[in-house]
């Protein structure tokens, strides 16, 4: 079920259980069934996909030997909640104040694939996602461009 589909979801739904010999369950079924899922599914799936690109490390791009690696942040909207904008924090206007967090990505630029990705509160910055993702890895296969841009200043 986990596919780039361009057709609709009834057509993907009919499909899938037709190749299982079941029948079909209807498309408010499967999203109410979506909402079971634990975000920690799609954390270590994308751990065990990123694992299976770099097992071989003969068939990506590096620079002198090290994967280059660019992070960036960005400020992502969430659902008014006590305890999301206690976790996450907020940001206000004139009219109301709205939960907000940083959400960031390590990115494998000679090579395009994100390698991680993580939520912050909303009062951090780059800097931190790249501490965070640096902890994560073995130190002699990465450079970070976030680290090279403050050598060149």
């Amino acid at each position: 079920m986990i596919s780039q589909s361009k057709r609709s979801l009834s057509i993907e739904l009919n499909e899938y259980f037709s190749r299982l010999g079941a029948s079909p369950c209807t498309k408010g079924a499967f999203s109410k069934a979506r909402y079971r899922v634990l975000w920690v599914f799609f954390r270590d799936w994308h751990r065990h996909l990123v694992d299976l690109v770099y097992a071989d490390r003969r068939t990506l791009c590096t620079w002198k030997g090290y994967f280059l690696k660019a992070v960036d942040g960005s400020s992502i909207y969430l659902f008014k909640d006590v305890e999301v904008e206690k976790e996450f924090g907020s940001q206000s206007n004139q009219h109301m104040r709205m939960p907000m967090a940083r959400a960031g990505i390590e990115l494998d630029v000679l090579n395009g694939y994100c390698t991680q990705a993580q939520l912050q509160p909303y009062c951090v910055g780059e800097g931190v996602f790249a501490q965070a993702f640096w902890r994560t890895r073995p130190k002699k296969i990465c450079v970070y461009m976030i680290v090279i841009l403050q050598v060149l200043k």
